[in-house]
């Protein structure tokens, strides 16, 4: 296991953890962390005049831009770039590993009604349930909506 250095929003440096084989290849990059969601990603060659850019999970299991493939971090921790700790997952099985914000099901932060939000999404589709004053009470309203609407849910299931 190597450390790689990360340089971080506020101009400090934290360390991602790669394997021993994939040192070589990770060096030639300079490696910085995302602010908005934490990715450790580093810069491409420009083509065509645009400014481009890779992650490092990505770059260590050879996938391009277009690729519609995502990558999940099992531990969560997306500084841990062994890969052991990645797997190769779609979009919604990533949105539905990580919990954002209050790690909450079914609440998060409205900037634009200052609230919390309490929606889940089923087939595609956002179901809005309402706005409230704490994290948790958006969260108990999703849960009650799960129960109701969704059958085969945990919620509905009680487990």
């Amino acid at each position: 296991m190597v450390e790689i250095p990360v340089v971080i929003p506020g101009g400090g440096v934290v360390h991602a953890l790669v394997d021993d084989r994939d040192a070589a290849l990770v060096r030639t990059y300079t490696w910085h962390r995302t602010e908005r969601d934490g990715r450790v990603c580093a810069p491409l060659p420009r083509l065509m005049g645009k400014q481009r850019q890779t992650s490092l999970p990505r770059l260590l299991l050879g996938l391009q831009k277009g690729d519609e493939i995502c990558v999940l971090h099992l531990d969560g921790d997306k500084l841990n770039c062994r890969r052991k700790n990645l797997k190769l997952a779609s979009r919604s099985q990533v949105m539905q590993a990580y919990t954002r914000g209050v790690g909450l099901r079914g609440a998060s932060w409205s900037r634009h009604n200052r609230k919390w939000r309490s929606q889940v999404t089923q087939n595609g589709k956002q179901n809005h349930i309402g706005y409230f004053d704490t994290a948790e009470e958006a969260a108990k309203a999703s849960a009650e909506w799960r129960k109701n609407n969704m059958p085969f849910s945990k919620d509905a299931r009680g487990i």
